[in-house]
């Protein structure tokens, strides 16, 4: 459908409203492709005793799930829900922590004019007069608020805390809170491969916590993301079109947001409401040069070489093609087939070997990430998965792939873990 230059504008600017590659979700009408686990995540929020683990790689919407529960009106009791949400990024330790949490307890309830008891109020401002907070301090103050409200406390960006105390102290007071049956439930969210490397002292508190591991969305969710916010704005896409850019998104929804962004304004700049296949090339074009600019940096400093054959961008391009196994991590073999094509000439792995290695060095970036499985075999992955795309992205305007060279991408395993098995 043909659109006159006003309503292009008018529509690129709704589509700003919809896709929303730089910012978690934090709206339920924008909240799409994980509407299944929200149903098992409130499960778990509401078993008392049970507190809640949110873990996996970067950029698969962990803070946007955990966005979610504050706006969930399905939580039980007639108290008022109060989720405070804070970011251990810029925390140091763990009573900084609990003083961050209750700051903003105290200005949620502020800020929604949720009457409180005397006592609450009370205790509600004793945290002011502590030093430190402990988790006894906590569990105390968390006591008297949950006669009045109904509490979760949300601790993101768990793994950017560098203090490995404060992260042991906080799974105590996790274990403290259930054994004393504490009326609140805490949630902690960070990017990990597995528990282990994102909690410390897990192991006590492995029946008192609902493990769930966000993997990648499938094909299906990824389409369906585009596919509902160009809904939304009165816009369409071709089958070919979606399909090329849920590969090229590799299982990541910031990529979903981010293609279907600058595909959608690309179709609106021709004056089109269906998005095309040429236009997803032009979008690629347009979202590289939106992409993230530490991004940008790491990819430069891994593929630059003084040499003329080193092939750094080749062998690159063809690591972010090869199929990897479900925690993302792929042989050197298996980068063979991928740089042949490529090349248009035979790659073998001793030609390409060392480089793989080097993609491993801070002075390249450290854009892989290496895990040996003895002294003769090692496996790698891209230590950041945003750059996956990124290398595709860039192939691709370099003429160097096509997009059916592309795997489709599909999660291979179920990730969801919130009732223990020795718990039935």
């Amino acid at each position: 459908m043909v659109i006159s230059g006003s309503k292009s504008e008018e529509l690129s600017f709704k589509l700003r409203q919809y896709f929303r590659p730089s910012l978690p979700i934090n709206r339920h009408d924008l909240f799409r492709g994980r509407e299944k686990l929200i149903g098992s995540l409130t499960g778990a929020l509401n078993q008392d005793g049970r507190h809640v683990v949110i873990y996996g790689e970067r950029g698969v919407g962990k803070t946007s799930l955990a966005n979610m529960i504050a706006l969930d009106t399905s939580f039980g009791g007639p108290n008022a829900l109060v989720v405070s949400h804070i970011n251990c990024e810029s925390l140091a330790q763990s009573g900084d922590l609990w003083k961050e949490l209750f700051r903003e307890v105290e200005f949620l309830c502020k800020e929604k004019k949720i009457k409180l008891s005397r006592a609450s109020t009370m205790e509600l401002v004793s945290f002011h007069n502590l030093n430190r907070v402990t988790g006894g301090d906590a569990q105390r103050i968390t006591r008297a608020l949950a006669k009045d409200l109904k509490l979760i406390y949300i601790f993101d960006e768990f793994d950017m805390l560098e203090d490995e105390d404060a992260k042991r102290e906080l799974a105590e007071t996790i274990k403290l809170f259930s054994d004393r049956n504490a009326p609140a439930t805490i949630v902690i969210v960070g990017v990990a491969d597995d528990i282990e490397n994102l909690v410390k002292s897990h192991q006590s508190i492995e029946r008192c916590v609902s493990q769930l591991k966000l993997p990648r969305m499938s094909k299906t969710e990824i389409e369906n993301i585009i596919v509902s916010c160009l809904d939304t704005v009165e816009m369409t896409i071709e089958k070919g079109a979606i399909q090329e850019i849920s590969r090229i998104a590799k299982g990541l929804p910031h990529y979903a947001h981010l293609l279907g962004l600058h595909t959608g304004l690309f179709a609106l700049q021709h004056f089109r409401t269906q998005v095309v296949q040429n236009d997803v090339r032009g979008g690629v074009t347009d979202a590289l040069d939106n992409s993230m600019a530490s991004i940008e940096r790491t990819y430069q400093m891994a593929v630059t070489s003084s040499s003329k054959v080193a092939q750094y961008r080749e062998i690159l391009l063809a690591c972010a093609v090869t199929v990897s196994d479900e925690f993302g991590y792929f042989s050197p073999t298996d980068v063979c087939g991928p740089l042949t094509k490529i090349k248009g000439a035979p790659a073998k792995v001793e030609a390409f070997g060392r480089h793989l290695h080097s993609f491993c060095e801070p002075d390249r970036g450290s854009i892989l990430k290496k895990a040996s499985l003895s002294t003769n075999r090692a496996r790698f992955r891209f230590g950041n998965p945003l750059l996956e795309p990124y290398v595709l992205m860039k192939g691709l305007t370099n003429s160097q792939i096509k997009v059916e060279d592309i795997p489709t991408y599909e999660p291979r395993a179920v990730q969801l873990e919130l009732f223990p098995q020795d718990d039935l």
